[in-house]
């Protein structure tokens, strides 16, 4: 997901494991009522499986990105199963925010506010790149 914004952006996108180091994006899963820097934790709290799957605080607020774990997670989506979430989708999306991105209107935009169903589609448009 990463590598997705990083061939359209000069920015570079490192892993670092350590417990809590000095970021600009932190992500992890969490369920339910999760702390967020943005807002008071019930406000940000997850749903449970559907809805929700998950939410990433603009850069001003820190860019953290929490997924929610109570979701049914794959790689891609699959066609055979709608209760499977693409978390590579997801993911794709919840950077965007991070980055500073809001929702797109288009939807053929990863930035569009919902998956659509079974999009297929992992590349960022025209509309994404140049937001």
């Amino acid at each position: 997901a990463f590598k997705t914004w990083s061939a359209v952006t000069p920015l570079r996108f490192i892993l670092i494991t350590e417990k809590r180091p000095k970021v600009h994006m932190y992500m992890r899963f969490a369920t339910r009522i999760h702390c967020c820097h943005l807002a008071p934790p019930a406000d940000m709290a997850f749903d449970g499986l559907g809805g929700v799957l998950a939410h990433t605080e603009y850069p001003r607020y820190g860019g953290d990105l929490h997924v929610d774990d109570d979701e049914n997670w794959a790689l891609h989506f699959d066609p055979r199963n709608a209760s499977v979430s693409s978390l590579l989708y997801v993911l794709i999306h919840e950077i965007g925010h991070g980055l500073g991105l809001e929702h797109s209107c288009d939807p053929e935009s990863i930035m569009f506010p919902n998956t659509g169903g079974y999009n297929h589609n992992y590349s960022l448009n025209h509309n994404d790149i140049h937001a």
